[in-house]
């Protein structure tokens, strides 16, 4: 992966960004309908993965953010019968959530 910067002037500078190399230690994925109900279950399925992987002190946060990433999610597909995708990563420092979903914009 490479990233432009841009330096002294108008001229972008390409430099090397390492990947990550760490493979995840847990994973954890669940595929929804994208629906409003999606929300609600979004937050039991952070809670539970959390709690299986001995991170609760984060649940907090974690749901925060699965609750405004479905929201969107649900909100840019509309609701009906398209699906969307939670996944979560657990890695040896940090937790991971991630949220799919079939519509054609970023």
């Amino acid at each position: 992966m490479s990233t432009l910067a841009k330096v002294s002037g108008d001229v972008p500078v390409q430099a090397d960004v390492p990947r990550m190399r760490e493979e995840p230690r847990f994973l954890d994925t669940l595929d929804l309908v994208a629906m409003p109900t999606a929300v609600t279950v979004a937050r039991m399925f952070v809670s539970s993965t959390l709690s299986r992987w001995h991170a609760l002190f984060i649940e907090d946060y974690m749901t925060a953010v699965a609750v405004e990433l479905v929201s969107l999610a649900v909100e840019a597909t509309g609701p009906g019968t398209k699906p969307i995708t939670l996944r979560m990563l657990g890695y040896q420092r940090h937790i991971v959530f991630e949220v799919t979903d079939t519509h054609h914009e970023r």
